[in-house]
């Protein structure tokens, strides 16, 4: 994971815990003192007036461990957000997986490379205009999967070198950087 994402969670997290949760735990607490009498709301400004002018060593102890609080919940929201994404690209790959294994049929085709010949070593556009024929016949029936970087009984052979013939790769959104 990037640490400047992490980083950015981590001060996220410092936030809501400064400024969001300890201030609702002290206000809920003060009304609670005040017998659920009153307003809470007022309780609640009161919170954000003594969390900006106290600065003793038990508030700022108690600063601190709201700030690891909502460090903490931050950086499990972040875990959580990733192992979901790890998931769902595991179930995907997986799909895909099945489809090969079942070989082509009316819902799925296979296609060696998008643009490179493999019988004469260069770009042939020729195979680009196979894969639009291929995208426009599943677009006018009930669709289906194209899977280029495998040929016609299952083996994977890969995008290399596709990719090689693309100038910029990072512009066709097919790298990430």
């Amino acid at each position: 994971m990037k640490k400047r994402k992490v980083f950015v969670f981590i001060f996220i997290g410092l936030a809501l815990g400064l400024f969001i949760i300890q201030p609702l735990v002290i206000s809920l607490h003060m009304y609670d003192m005040q017998g659920g009498n009153g307003e809470w709301w007022k309780s609640l400004l009161a919170s954000y007036q003594q969390e900006f002018s106290s600065w003793d060593l038990d508030q700022a102890i108690i600063k601190l461990l709201f700030g690891l609080l909502g460090i903490a919940l931050s950086l499990m929201f972040m875990v959580r957000q990733r192992i979901f994404q790890l998931t769902g690209r595991r179930d995907k790959l997986e799909e895909i997986r099945e489809l090969i294994a079942a070989g082509e049929n009316q819902q799925v085709k296979f296609k060696s490379t998008l643009r490179w010949d493999l019988r004469q070593f260069k770009p042939n556009k020729t195979l680009e205009d196979v894969i639009a024929k291929t995208i426009a016949g599943f677009m006018n029936t009930q669709g289906g999967h194209l899977i280029i970087g495998v040929d016609d009984e299952g083996s994977i052979l890969g995008l290399e070198q596709d990719y090689g013939t693309l100038k910029n790769l990072a512009r066709t959104g097919l790298i990430n950087i």
